[in-house]
């Protein structure tokens, strides 16, 4: 039998049974009633029959029966004149195992990619997450579900606000039927009422989040209309769940075709391991876990709003569901830019360069590229040429970015040009060594610190990014839409640096003197200055920001500090930031004053018992707010925490990216 739950024209739930290929109900409480004269005490609710046991099912195969003869009016309805609910609405208890390998697999292989963590070399499969790999090679684990949660066949699963990759989970499941304790594998099978669909709805950016902590999924799996089952319970009779088909389709597309004869552990197993020293109780839910192929995760690719999904598991029948966002919550007090620029901060460019796009030249060979407005991804470069040799101080975001900025630079010095012979990473960021691969310099020069922490980011997981998040309905999903999504990361071929800096370093570019200077960590691990002493001209990178909130992804922030004040003894005139106009050292004793103000206020905060989030939305910014993207406040108050406490711990970009978009005005 195909046993369901439904509401009736009174919204009451009620217990009917599927005939007429499925598009029938036989209400059963009806039936009985039709063929007995009295109402039975076993059809008021699924859990009941469940609890009836054999005379419950007994009973409703022969009302079942009664009703596809005779058809009795009141006993039975089209499934279109009525609405499917979960078949137990509320389950008394829900585990949801892990017991497809193949599905496992996959996932780690895509964590690995996301990370960069390349793994154990013998088995690429195998990584420092994947104790859990070898744990459910040996016995069955599971974590519980929420029975709050749940809904059924054609209900809308409302997206959570604070999730941004929403997947769907092609499980199937046994409900349990009989009560027991410690029960044999062998005597498993007798405690199985039936079979349904699973659909496991997961937030993964938040389940990658939580699983780092060791104590299985939190809100990574749990929110209203998070857990979907249905549309039905096939009696245990009816089929046999050792091989069984499973399909999921996406909009019609199919996604995944597997099978439940790859299942590492069997329900059995799941029975007789949860059982120990446990009572199980009629009603409860055994869910087996995603099928392999059968999550978007394993594929990296991700549910959009008013998607529809579709599990067919053989024999039961096919759920279906469509995602919706739900409500925006925004923040109520966003960390938000002002709309001036005042006179004060004004004064930091440079009066004798504008702020325009383009090449400007500082002095004889020397020029820098400026991309206003200089927020994300909108960096500034260098070029110096002497005597037929020239340097490139950074590539740009993409190679769009690149391609521009080298032939603006090869029509003002078409023959020091031609072939660059030296390029700088300032630092690790993207947007200052993603066009690495077009300026083909045979020297491309870094520090070490910077070496190794280029080799961890990847443009291809910019290009993801992109394409993932900002479809989600999420404040992060707006965030990364709007700062992100302009740039072009596919095609690019990470090109990375074959000179690495130590400490400091003298070169020369024809016969200027280039002092490269380590200064870092401070904005990134490995920062370095790129300093033309004869010119008096510095090349910042991100150490400087002008007009624009820096960010201290490394710091410590007394170090960055330091760094900075070290930058007001040095005999310059010029300041290339990484970011903004052209500056003085008036820019760098901004950027001191900001670090100084944020650094204070967090301490105070810290030592009161705030939480890092909270200080970023507390401190008052005053006059900083009229740089652009005041938000990244939260970076920097998380570094001087980090500080504070003397811990080298920090949470990961993708963390501290949710925190960003919470706090601004998304």
């Amino acid at each position: 039998m195909k046993l369901v739950t439904y509401r009736d024209e009174n919204e009451r739930e009620r217990v009917g049974a599927l005939y007429h290929n499925d598009l029938r109900i036989a209400d059963l409480d009806s039936g009985y009633i039709s063929l007995y004269g009295v109402q039975s005490k076993h059809f008021s609710s699924m859990l009941s029959m469940i609890e009836g046991g054999a005379d419950a099912l007994d009973s409703a195969r022969k009302v079942l029966d009664h009703v596809r003869e005779n058809e009795p009016e009141g006993t039975w309805f089209d499934l279109q004149e009525v609405r499917l609910c979960a078949p137990i609405p509320k389950p008394p208890q829900i585990r949801d195992f892990l017991c497809f390998k193949e599905h496992l697999v996959n996932s780690m292989n895509v964590t690995r990619a996301m990370t960069g963590n390349t793994g154990d070399e013998e088995n690429p499969s195998m990584d420092l997450t994947s104790s859990m790999y070898a744990t459910m090679q040996e016995i069955p684990i599971y974590y519980k579900g929420n029975c709050m949660s749940v809904i059924g066949p054609g209900e809308d699963i409302i997206w959570p606000d604070y999730a941004s990759l929403m997947d769907y989970e092609l499980e199937f499941a046994a409900v349990i039927g009989k009560k027991g304790k410690n029960i044999p594998r062998e005597e498993a099978q007798d405690h199985i009422f039936g079979y349904t669909i699973f659909n496991d709805i997961s937030a993964r950016d938040y389940q990658i989040q939580e699983m780092r902590g060791m104590l299985g999924p939190g809100k990574g799996k749990d929110f209203d209309t998070g857990t979907v089952i249905g549309p039905c319970i096939v009696t245990a009779d009816e089929i046999d769940h050792h091989n069984v088909r499973m399909i999921a389709r996406v909009n019609g597309e199919e996604v995944c075709d597997g099978n439940s004869s790859t299942m590492h552990h069997t329900f059995e197993d799941c029975i007789e391991y949860v059982s120990r020293c446990e009572t199980l109780y009629p009603g409860e839910i055994i869910a087996s876990g995603t099928v392999g192929g059968g999550s978007g995760f394993e594929r990296f690719t991700f549910l959009k709003p008013h998607d529809e999904i579709e599990l067919e598991v053989e024999g039961i029948g096919v759920l279906k569901n469509r995602i919706i966002p739900g409500p925006i919550r925004k923040n109520k007090h966003p960390i938000v830019k002002s709309n001036q620029m005042g006179k004060r901060w004004s004064a930091l460019a440079h009066d004798k360069f504008s702020y325009k796009k383009g090449l400007v030249a500082l002095s004889p060979g020397v020029y820098a590229w400026l991309l206003p407005d200089g927020t994300w991804g909108l960096s500034n470069s260098g070029l110096v040429v002497d005597n037929g040799v020239s340097m490139v101080v950074d590539s740009l975001y993409d190679l769009v970015l690149t391609a521009e900025m080298l032939e603006a630079m090869k029509m003002a010095e078409p023959v020091a040009t031609k072939k660059i012979d030296i390029l700088i990473n300032t630092h690790g960021d993207g947007d200052h060594w993603f066009g690495n691969e077009l300026v083909q310099a045979g020297e491309i020069y870094a520090s070490i610190l910077t070496v190794e922490y280029i080799t961890q980011t990847s443009p291809g997981l910019m290009a993801l990014m992109t394409r993932v998040f900002p479809p989600a309905p999420t404040a992060l999903g707006r965030m990364i839409g709007k700062h992100f999504s302009r740039y072009q990361f596919d095609g690019i071929t990470p090109t990375y640096p074959n000179k690495a800096v130590s400490d400091s370093l003298s070169i020369h570019v024809g016969s200027k003197l280039v002092e490269l200077i380590v200064v870092g960590p401070a904005h990134t691990p490995g920062d370095m200055l790129v300093y033309l002493p004869e010119e008096r001209i510095l090349f910042a990178g991100d150490i400087v920001f002008v007009h624009g909130t820096p960010v201290v992804h490394s710091g410590p922030i007394s170090r960055y500090i330091q760094v900075l004040q070290d930058v007001l003894k040095m005999d310059i005139d010029i300041v290339v930031p990484g970011h903004g106009p052209i500056t003085d050292k008036s820019g760098v004793e901004a950027m001191i004053e900001y670090l100084e103000y944020v650094y204070k206020e967090s301490e105070r905060r810290y030592k009161s018992g705030m939480s890092a989030r909270r200080a970023a939305e507390d401190i008052n910014l005053g006059e900083f707010l009229q740089w652009n993207e005041p938000d990244r406040i939260i970076y920097n108050v998380l570094a001087a925490y980090r500080e504070f406490s003397k811990s080298s711990i920090d949470i990961s970009p993708l963390e501290k990216m949710y925190l960003l978009s919470e706090l601004g005005n998304y």
